[in-house]
């Protein structure tokens, strides 16, 4: 039992060293970031440019490959990310005035979030227009999405692949298009796995089943 008890300590040594092993290679993968929270996976070589402050708070996941992420702080710019995000591959964000990300939000693949058009219409060496955006707390931001200057995305909204998102997205709403609008909120899609579930329990009592019927049961079945 005692040579057990050893194996078992050894074990998890080796697992607790491959962490931080893990742990050290993204701190290094992230060079250049102002500060990086506890247990961060990164996935791949992202290109960080700091000219600003980028602030990663614990347990961030972010992946660089096959396609690498861009982390980018103008003179002024502030990226704040908070705690628990992950972000996918191919995702560009750009800070030249002020990016914030809150605690848990996810954000897909090949996402851009762009606080400034970075030059100006008429005038491409004159700079461009910028204002802050903030992605609210446990916020799903789909593949391909691009979030435009001034934007607050409300805490567990979901924006839908390939939307082109501006203005303010209310708590819980779930958007689409380009350019986005709200389509549903997730009350409303609670609510109608609430009446589904309700019917799969009663039929299942009806008709004496061993188990609830799939929704895609109907009468001829």
């Amino acid at each position: 039992m005692l040579e057990i008890d050893r194996d078992h300590g050894a074990r998890g040594a080796l697992r607790r060293l491959g962490a931080g092993a893990a742990h050290g290679l993204a701190r290094l993968a992230l060079h250049g970031v102002d500060w990086v929270g506890a247990r961060p996976t990164v996935h791949g070589r992202p290109f960080v440019e700091n000219l600003g402050r980028i602030w990663i708070g614990d347990d961030l996941t972010l992946s660089s490959s096959p396609v690498r992420s861009h982390l980018v702080t103008g003179p002024r710019g502030l990226l704040r990310i908070g705690h628990a995000v992950s972000i996918g591959a191919g995702a560009a964000i750009a800070a030249e005035e002020r990016v914030e990300i809150g605690d848990g939000a996810h954000l897909d693949a090949f996402v851009m979030l762009l606080d400034s058009d970075y030059h100006g219409a008429d005038d491409r060496a004159a700079p461009g227009a910028g204002a802050p955006f903030v992605i609210g707390a446990h916020a799903w931001i789909g593949e391909r999405v691009t979030v435009l200057q001034g934007t607050i995305i409300g805490a567990h909204a979901r924006i839908e692949s390939g939307s082109v998102v501006s203005g303010v997205i209310p708590d819980g709403a779930v958007v689409a298009g380009v350019p986005a609008r709200v389509v549903r909120s997730h009350h409303e899609r609670a609510a109608t796995h609430d009446l589904l579930a309700c019917v799969q329990r009663i039929a299942a009592e009806v008709f004496a089943l061993p188990a609830l019927p799939a929704p895609t049961r109907g009468p001829k079945d």
